[in-house]
């Protein structure tokens, strides 16, 4: 399924990298390390474009600049099944403050939409943040299995 994608980013990165150098030899083989990474990239970008597809603003804040949002998975990454990892309903569009917030599991959203702020953040970390007391973001029942994980294991309670 991904093996042309595969193929094509391959001579991407021969062609240059960031410092414009070649990164690949011509005849150099992918090793299975090169291909995984380049297969996680692929997903990656398959899931932020299906988080925009859902909606194109930061969950929190409504910010729409597509540059600056982050695809912020709610079961985490490292833990999701493949499938898990793709659905566009794990996953909310973030600020970079928020998204580390998130992940860090300092907010974290009830299945109504409801945020939830641990008591592990500080009333002065609360106001740094501007974290929003009565904020209620739009969610799909959808998100509700990965909203559960998100709230029983990564929220700092």
């Amino acid at each position: 399924m991904y093996s042309s994608a595969l193929n094509h980013y391959g001579n991407y990165l021969r062609i240059f990298d960031h410092k414009d150098r070649n990164i690949f030899k011509e005849n150099e083989e992918f090793t299975s390390e090169a291909k995984k990474l380049i297969k996680v990239r692929l997903i990656q970008n398959k899931f932020r474009k299906g988080l925009f597809d859902l909606s194109k603003t930061c969950a929190v804040t409504g910010f729409n600049s597509f540059q600056f949002l982050i695809a912020s998975h709610i079961k985490p990454w490292a833990v999701s099944t493949e499938l898990e990892r793709m659905d566009s309903y794990n996953g909310l569009l973030l600020t970079p403050n928020y998204d580390r917030l998130f992940d860090r599991g300092f907010i974290s959203f009830r299945p109504s939409g409801e945020i939830i702020v641990s008591t592990k953040l500080t009333k002065d970390e609360e106001e740094f943040f501007n974290i929003p007391k009565n904020l209620c973001i739009q969610l799909s029942s959808n998100h509700n299995a990965y909203l559960e994980y998100h709230s029983d294991v990564v929220f700092k309670k």
